[in-house]
């Protein structure tokens, strides 16, 4: 049926049979009666757990498996009818789009606000990497939307690191045992950011910020496109920023020997565009490893 499933579709219809039914029968309505209210309600439904181009992927293919059982002397009409239907979906997305990321926005923003309040350098990070992750995407010729989706991938990625205990960080916790404790923030922050309906598109995503290209990563060892696009750009920011940043649990470096180290593991631990992107949006020079 889809070839390619868009993840945050996956997550929400494990099994998209029954989405792609209901969405057919709303077509072929569409198709005899000309009405678009049925197919507008859809999209109305699902845009607040699922992006702009996961719905029109969805709708694409939900669109072409009709047209196959169309007559091809009618195929012609019926055509051009969902031609104007995909172009009032396309509007009310828009609007939707428009609507929620104003009010996403403002949503993260208090809820970085708030952590300031009590994890400052959590909150500092978030941030940043947020800004950062939108920098890079949009140096990678991104639109808006998905630049704007990066930096909200970011905004939220390590959220799950407010469950982690006071002594984590401070010394007092053996290494083997610190590590496994940290790689639970990953499932933290996905777990805060799914449960929350506005954000829960962006929680396969956040899960994901600690893959890595060659499967090395964690929580689920996942290789090079099985990574979320937004995963990808953030895994680069957020090394980036940390490794640059005053931490009270670890060193901190030169952007340059930083930028050399992200440089070494190109195509290994982190995607090469993204690795190139970086440099342009710091307006460095390629080539700073040795």
């Amino acid at each position: 049926m889809l070839a390619h499933r868009p993840p945050v579709l996956r997550e929400r219809y494990p099994d998209l049979n029954a989405a792609f039914h209901e969405l057919g029968e709303r077509i072929r309505s569409v198709a005899r009666d000309g009405n678009d209210a049925r197919i507008l309600s859809w999209v109305a439904r699902e845009a607040h757990a699922a992006s702009r181009p996961d719905i029109a992927h969805l709708l694409d293919a939900a669109i072409s498996d009709y047209l196959r059982s169309v007559a091809p002397h009618g195929r012609s009409l019926v055509t051009r009818r969902l031609e104007q239907l995909r172009g009032a979906v396309d509007r009310e997305l828009q609007e939707i789009e428009a609507r929620r990321s104003t009010f996403e926005s403002t949503y993260i923003d208090g809820t970085i606000a708030a952590i300031a309040v009590v994890h400052p350098e959590l909150s500092a990070h978030l941030h940043a990497v947020g800004s950062l992750a939108m920098r890079i995407a949009l140096a990678m010729g991104c639109n808006s939307e998905l630049a704007r989706d990066c930096a909200n991938v970011g905004r939220l990625h390590d959220i799950g690191k407010l469950r982690l205990p006071k002594n984590i960080l401070d010394g007092t916790v053996l290494p083997p045992q610190k590590h496994g404790i940290v790689e639970n923030h990953v499932r933290d922050s996905q777990e805060f950011v799914a449960r929350d309906a506005l954000l829960a598109r962006y929680a396969f995503a956040v899960r994901s910020h600690h893959e890595r290209i060659d499967g090395s990563g964690y929580p689920d060892r996942l290789i090079g496109p099985e990574i979320p696009f937004e995963a990808r750009v953030v895994a680069v920011a957020d090394v980036f920023h940390a490794m640059t940043s005053v931490r009270s649990y670890a060193p901190t470096y030169d952007a340059s020997d930083v930028l050399a180290y992200i440089e070494t593991q190109r195509g290994k631990l982190f995607d090469g565009d993204v690795v190139d992107a970086l440099r342009i949006s710091l307006g460095v020079a390629k080539c700073v490893a040795a």
